[in-house]
């Protein structure tokens, strides 16, 4: 039986968030340090796991990236010491802590990734940039991370 790309990356990403879900639920022991400690845990331990393969995760679907954003979500509430009765929306939290959303955020990461491959091995970035233009029509599952970069930057989504 084969399984479908989308199977696949269902799998990677529920792999990829439980990994994440689970380093900040270690973190939690830390929930009386001050904020900016728990933010530079944060960075180090869960968002780290949550966008470590920055290519294949960059060209996923908005659903799939929406839920990456809910475990930083959680993770922005935990930083903040948020308890249920605020009301605060996400985007707020989100000001408040200094944290791009996932979409941005692994936007910028991909453009970055694509400019150092350019800078430092032209010859590869050359053989990668011809290798997808010889290519007449993009494959609807596999979209390309190159073509996605050139693009305008992703409109900020909290949700």
């Amino acid at each position: 039986m084969i399984k479908s790309c989308n199977a696949q990356t269902g799998i990677h990403l529920k792999r990829t968030k439980a990994i994440a879900q689970n380093n900040l639920s270690r973190l939690y022991r830390f929930k009386h340090m001050h904020p900016d400690t728990k933010r530079k845990l944060y960075l180090a331990y869960v968002q780290s796991a949550l966008i470590y393969p920055v290519i294949p995760l960059h060209i996923l679907s908005p659903t799939y990236i929406s839920k990456l954003q809910r475990a930083q979500n959680r993770a922005t509430r935990f930083i903040t010491n948020a308890e249920w009765h605020d009301f605060n929306t996400s985007a707020q939290f989100h000001r408040h802590t200094k944290i791009p959303p996932i979409n941005t955020l692994l936007h910028e990461h991909a453009k970055r990734i694509w400019t150092n491959i350019e800078n430092m091995h032209p010859k590869l970035y050359l053989h990668l940039t011809f290798s997808q233009e010889t290519k007449q029509i993009p494959h609807r599952a596999f979209p390309s991370s190159k073509t996605k970069i050139l693009g305008p930057r992703p409109i900020l989504k909290y949700t």
